[in-house]
């Protein structure tokens, strides 16, 4: 284990894999936030003290261009180029920068399984700088594993909004409230996303008019009824549904999801909710599996 899985303001000292392992089994039993995971926030394109050579590139473009010119020059250009593939075929730190620039691109593709792979050989080697911690808490929370996501993610420095709002989702799906609420207030200028999940805390705190206020809030600014049909929109109807519902405003809860339904029929339970058919495909796989 590298030194740097146990950073020193980390939790009660532990590793991140020890602080997940921890939240797997402490994790208290809540209905999920039901936000589904908004757009991935962007990776820096290689990790720190990591960079790609030039001067392979350098030489490539030198073969080309002398190609015309000298066939000599060029292969020379060319033999630059072999001789140093050759000569850092077994480097340890071209392997990291391969991997992560692999995992880079799989995490952008959203096949988020080979991108953890990769982002974790990177670790297990003992290269964890802050682009590889922030890689592997972003993609463990698009993969829905919270207590890795979170355990990964509160040791990123200088997270951005987005990158904060994850931790505070992954808190709350945890069943760790108090700590998500301090995540997701500290957060200057909350986008949207950031607002609902707040708002979804709220209500397990058991303050679901604040939480109403909020979520009325998010969508009245996005439009009202003509609010995207899009994360964190589609969130914020169902839960204002809901805590509507639970309020006693029955026809408006229930008219906001008619409009989530129309919109999205799969979203979470919302056909349940309202006591309508599930999409074909959702009953054809239900059925399949039975």
């Amino acid at each position: 284990m590298s030194t740097d899985d146990r950073p020193a303001g980390s939790p009660e000292g532990l590793s991140r894999a020890d602080r997940s392992e921890k939240r797997r089994r402490g994790t208290t039993k809540v209905r999920g936030a039901a936000l589904r995971a908004a757009k991935p926030s962007p990776l820096p394109p290689h990790p720190e003290g990591l960079k790609p050579s030039i001067w392979p590139p350098l030489a490539l473009l030198a073969a080309i261009a002398l190609a015309g010119w000298s066939p000599l020059a060029a292969f020379v250009a060319v033999g630059v180029v072999l001789a140093y593939a050759a000569a850092t075929r077994n480097n340890r730190r071209q392997h990291l920068l391969y991997a992560y620039i692999q995992g880079h691109r799989q995490f952008r593709a959203g096949d988020y399984e080979a991108a953890l792979a990769n982002f974790e050989d990177m670790e297990n080697g003992g290269f964890s700088p802050p682009a590889v911690v922030r890689a592997i808490g972003l993609t463990n929370y698009n993969l829905g594993r919270w207590a890795e996501a979170a355990s990964y993610l509160e040791d990123v420095p200088d997270r951005t909004p987005e990158e904060s709002g994850a931790l505070g989702h992954a808190l709350l799906e945890l069943g760790e409230l108090p700590q998500a609420i301090e995540v997701l207030d500290g957060i200057e200028d909350p986008p949207p996303v950031v607002r609902v999940t707040r708002a979804v805390a709220d209500l397990k705190a058991g303050r679901p008019r604040d939480a109403a206020r909020k979520l009325e809030a998010v969508l009245d600014q996005a439009g009202g009824g003509q609010a995207p049909a899009a994360e964190p929109y589609l969130g914020a109807r169902y839960w204002l549904g809901t805590v509507l519902r639970d309020l006693g405003e029955e026809e408006r809860g229930t008219r906001l999801l008619g409009e989530l339904y129309d919109l999205d029929p799969s979203y979470h339970d919302v056909a349940v909710i309202l006591g309508r058919p599930l999409p074909a495909r959702e009953t054809e796989e239900g059925d399949g599996s039975s």
